[in-house]
């Protein structure tokens, strides 16, 4: 049995290609492959929070997977594993796919990834890690939009510390991981259309594993995630302090979001052309090993695209955040 692990990065496509793997279940078995329930219907969220030793303390994953207190997780890692394995025995399949993308980021300790080995060697016996990396700058920005999304009111700022060290620095991430799973494959691509197959992800992911997608699958939309542009994101940041001050009155953020999306320009999200310039320089080093040492590249390149500066100056106004308001009260009232 072989696991091929999608384990990120994110901002990479990673809806589109676990919607992917949950539409397509039937067609999957057909050709040998199964894309378990147990840790997931759609994303294997519980693959990451399985090994994430301070889960507790993350919203996201316990509002998902119902975990309330150190008890509620010790049973949940108690019956995943009994659960996984009941699954895949019964697949009668000789691989299987599973696909996170907060293992990347979640897991950074020696000790999280090495629990993660071991639930996965309890199960198959060969894995395969596959991990695509988007330019940094690029990632940010994508993931400041999601952070607001969020609800978080931060303002935009250059990464340091450890954040920049476990969600950045590529050669970093793919180190830790290779000591802990040094005995199986490690299976790097990078984000651009021009380096995928065909332009295409789930093409570029299906040759990987070895899968035959023909047009009897259900391609799903590319788009899961919404656009904001930067008015839309700070009028979105703003409102989260104002939630935040009124108590828990977010439980319409979904639609909200939805509704922002509807009204956002193709304006994307910036920061000062010389902080980013500066922020990809000092990731240089680090993004040339990871293209000598797992591309096999000798000159040292891993992104050939080079995204055209966004302007950083975003001070919304109040007669933008006026037009903003009114907007949304024309498309969230219904027609009489």
């Amino acid at each position: 049995m072989k696991a091929f692990v999608h384990i990120g990065t994110e901002k990479t496509g990673t809806t589109s290609l676990q919607h992917f793997f949950a539409n397509n279940r039937h067609l999957l078995g057909s050709q040998g492959f199964s894309y378990p329930k147990a840790l997931g219907e759609v994303n294997h969220l519980a693959l990451a929070a399985y090994a994430f030793q301070d889960v507790l303390n993350d919203q996201f994953l316990c509002k998902n997977l119902a975990l309330k207190t150190q008890g509620d997780v010790q049973r949940f890692r108690q019956d995943l594993r009994s659960k996984l394995l009941e699954e895949v025995k019964s697949s009668n399949t000789d691989k299987i796919i599973l696909s996170n993308e907060h293992c990347s980021s979640r897991l950074t300790s020696p000790d999280e990834i090495t629990a993660l080995r071991d639930l996965l060697e309890s199960v198959v016996e060969e894995i395969e890690l596959i991990i695509y990396l988007r330019r940094q700058d690029s990632f940010l920005l994508s993931s400041y939009s999601t952070f607001i999304k969020s609800g978080n009111i931060k303002s935009l700022t250059i990464p340091s510390g450890a954040l920049l060290k476990n969600h950045y620095d590529y050669w970093e991430i793919l180190e830790k991981w290779h000591s802990i799973f040094a005995k199986h494959k490690i299976v790097v691509r990078v984000f651009e259309k021009g380096q995928l197959i065909d332009n295409d992800l789930i093409k570029d992911f299906s040759r990987i594993i070895g899968l035959q997608v023909d047009s009897s699958f259900d391609i799903p939309d590319s788009y899961y995630n919404v656009s904001l542009d930067p008015d839309c994101i700070e009028f979105l940041r703003l409102l989260n302090i104002r939630f935040r001050q009124m108590g828990n009155v977010n439980v319409r953020r979904a639609n909200l979001i939805k509704l922002l999306g509807e009204i956002s320009s193709n304006e994307r999200m910036g920061l000062d052309e010389d902080e980013l310039s500066s922020f990809m320089q000092h990731l240089e080093p680090s993004n040339s090993k990871v293209a000598r040492h797992y591309l096999n590249r000798e000159d040292g390149i891993l992104f050939y695209d080079f995204p055209k500066p966004n302007p950083s100056s975003y001070a919304l106004t109040l007669e933008k955040a006026f037009d903003i308001f009114a907007a949304l009260w024309v498309n969230s009232k219904p027609p009489r």
